[in-house]
């Protein structure tokens, strides 16, 4: 009796078993259903009824009533997208009595919020038929906003990539086509002249124009040939950057000597503006800072009518690595400036502004986007501001290496007075900063009154300034006019050594500057071995 009452048990507690995994696994396909299925309705379509539940959470929706009212809460808060029919119609009885004609058949479709922030799958099957038409039908919605967010995204994303396809498709189609233009401009122009000086062989004043224009053709031609070359190196990844040291100083000489013929030619004011130029020793690739730079100042001259104002202006800006520099350099012009669409797209290769005004000046399009890929590969930045006939301001941020700095002071130059004058106050505190830097006394005014009065001032207290660094162009009264009433000064102090500070240093402007009384000439920015130089000539006069 004992043995099979244990073994009634054992099957007793085996049926248990069987039955508790049978629950888990009920449960399960429960818990799998909600996770496809958050509500449901059965929708009385014969009756206008509906009964509704919401598995996941409390229901939005009263849990019976009728089903033209259900409808009618549900398209108010809810609406489908093209090209699918309303949503009206698509929960209307006719409509479903359409689609759902078969045991079998499953009436599928999206729908989403009225702010299109929530998306959802409805799934209609038919449940009751009378006369061979459904009555009742079950329907299953299903929350799908984060698979429907990255379709959308997905979509986006490839139809922006073939916009961009297409758009540089039709950008080097052009090119293709200006290119034409624009190399047999340079070309013609060469096989035009030198057909013309052959001819002309017993005239060399003629034949020495004509060599002259050749070699402005070659030129052209040449930089249209490097800028494709350039351009071509980087969409390969073989474009590298030299690492060698060179002086900022020299680099904006270089760079003024490259434009001076284009602000000539267009009549344009340069103004240069040096702020805070702490280390000018650097390490870098010069030539290609040079490149970008010509480029923008081309650009700055070309687009900007005739008289107009260009400022190069160049700042240290303050760097937590001692190790590097932090330079930003800003080209600002007053010319027919950009729209904002062509400023979204202005450093892709290939791309010219579509604007009458730009028309005929040639170009290959290439030189924005050369530079933004030099910048990306110096670590720097580059901000624009432009609007259509406001002009543009390009400020261009870029990390160097410094070089040691060299104590050159000659020590008998240490705390003797200098005086700056420049009416530009932020030039007149870097160059101050400076002197004072390197171990002289430097001071500064803003106007060429304001020197005369401080020369005087010094002279009658028997303290003349050892020298004066002076801009020759200020308003009011220009450099050299400032220097004549101090020349006028009377005594053994009265040739103090006057030295023109200018945004250059051609040879024409450093003969104006010693026919005007001043003893010596330096370029902007501020070239410390320069300085020491010049006024090292006059510790023994």
């Amino acid at each position: 009796m004992n043995i099979d009452k244990s073994k009634k048990d054992a099957l007793q507690a085996g049926k248990v078993d069987v039955l508790l995994q049978k629950n888990a696994s009920m449960e399960h396909l429960v818990h799998s259903v909600t996770r496809m299925v958050d509500h449901f309705a059965i929708c009385d379509l014969k009756n206008d009824q509906y009964e509704y539940t919401r598995i996941s959470l409390s229901s939005n929706y009263p849990s019976s009533g009728k089903y033209s009212d259900f409808i009618r809460l549900v398209f108010g808060r809810f609406k489908t997208l093209p090209p699918l029919a309303s949503l009206e119609t698509l929960l209307s009885p006719e409509y479903l009595r359409t689609a759902l004609q078969t045991e079998d058949s499953m009436l599928k479709f999206e729908y989403c919020s009225v702010e299109e922030d929530v998306f959802r799958m409805a799934n209609f099957i038919p449940l009751e038929w009378e006369d061979g038409v459904v009555s009742s039908v079950l329907w299953a919605s299903t929350d799908i906003t984060s698979v429907k967010m990255n379709e959308i995204a997905a979509r986006k994303a490839l139809t922006d990539a073939y916009h961009a396809a297409d758009r540089a498709n039709r950008a080097k189609t052009e090119f293709l086509s200006n290119m034409s233009h624009d190399i047999r401009t340079p070309m013609n122009a060469i096989i035009g002249m030198t057909a013309i000086a052959g001819a002309s062989i017993n005239n060399p004043e003629h034949v020495l124009e004509c060599l002259g224009k050749i070699t402005s053709a070659s030129r052209h031609l040449l930089g249209l040939i490097n800028e494709v070359l350039d351009m071509a190196r980087i969409e390969s990844g073989k474009m590298t950057l030299a690492d060698e040291e060179f002086n900022l100083s020299e680099l904006v000489d270089n760079l003024l000597t490259m434009v001076k013929s284009g602000i000539e030619e267009h009549h344009h004011n340069l103004e240069i503006h040096i702020n805070k130029i702490k280390h000018e020793d650097v390490c870098g690739d010069s030539l290609r800072i040079q490149q970008m730079f010509v480029n923008i100042m081309s650009n700055a001259i070309k687009y900007t009518p005739d008289g107009g104002k260009i400022v190069f202006s160049i700042e240290e800006k303050a760097n937590k690595n001692s190790e590097l520099g932090c330079y930003e350099f800003t080209v600002e012009d007053n010319g027919i400036g950009m729209t904002p669409e062509f400023q979204k797209i202005m450093f892709e290769p290939f791309t010219r502004a579509d604007d009458h005004r730009t028309t005929k000046v040639q170009g290959t399009g290439l030189g924005m986007a050369i530079m933004k890929n030099i910048v990306n590969m110096m670590n720097g930045t580059i901000h624009v501001e432009s609007a259509p006939d406001k002009g543009t301001k390009i400020s261009v941020t870029i990390y160097l290496k410094l070089r040691e700095q060299d104590d050159d002071t000659i020590r008998e130059l240490r705390n003797l007075p200098v005086l700056v004058v420049d009416d530009d106050q932020s030039c007149c505190e870097s160059t101050a900063a400076i002197l004072n830097e390197i171990g002289l006394f430097g001071e500064w005014v803003l106007s060429g009154q304001e020197a005369i009065e401080k020369a005087f001032l010094r002279h009658e207290q028997n303290d003349d300034y050892f020298a004066i660094i002076m801009d020759w162009k200020m308003p009011v009264m220009d450099g050299y006019e400032a220097t004549a009433a101090i020349r006028s000064i009377k005594g053994p102090r009265s040739r103090i050594p006057i030295v023109a500070m200018t945004a250059n240093a051609f040879a024409e402007d450093v003969q104006i500057a010693k026919n005007a009384g001043m003893n010596e000439h330096i370029a902007k920015p501020l070239d410390l071995d320069r300085l020491n130089e010049v006024l090292a000539k006059w510790l023994m006069r």
